[in-house]
């Protein structure tokens, strides 16, 4: 018995309104078909069947790998280059700051870094971030520094008349 589009559509084979599909059967803009999605720590089937395939050989591969680049063998260099050996991130810096006591540390920490990046030793967006962590530094002496100086005049004010102040509320 051969089955038209409109049998299907009776059987409820086709065009299911609700569902988030639309009159016409097909899902509407911003509505999955599978609103569940995929199974947390599904695998993808090609990679499982190459894994299975180079069980045990990966070791072997990339000495050969390594072997024909450096044989002169430009894209196994390039292989080894790229996937082998990834491009490093960031880098640990070794740099001699003083300990952010005092404005001038700061100060001094802050000459040190542009005598580094000057000297080639640290690039412009490494400089940024010791930058950036003396600035931190800066900061937090500050608001200590104006916490201290705003307590002893609250303690001055208190001792001159103890009645005369109101009292200041919290932030």
């Amino acid at each position: 018995m051969e089955t038209t589009i409109g049998q299907r559509t009776e059987q409820g084979k086709r065009n299911r309104p609700g569902q988030g599909r639309g009159g016409n059967g097909r899902f509407l803009p911003g509505t999955s078909g599978n609103p569940k999605g995929k199974v947390t720590g599904t695998r993808n089937g090609a990679t499982l069947l190459a894994e299975n395939l180079l069980d045990g050989q990966i070791e072997a591969l990339a000495g050969k790998a390594v072997e024909l680049a450096l044989a002169g063998d430009v894209p196994a260099l390039r292989l080894c280059l790229e996937r082998l050996l990834p491009v490093r991130r960031e880098r640990r810096l070794t740099l001699q700051l003083p300990n952010p006591a005092t404005a001038q540390d700061i100060m001094a920490g802050f000459g040190c870094v542009v005598e580094a990046l000057t000297r080639g030793e640290l690039t412009p967006s490494e400089t940024n971030s010791v930058a950036a962590l003396l600035e931190s530094a800066r900061r937090a002496l500050e608001t200590t520094d104006l916490a201290r100086r705003i307590e002893e005049l609250e303690e001055r004010l208190e001792e001159e008349d103890p009645h005369a102040r109101e009292p200041i509320q919290e932030l």
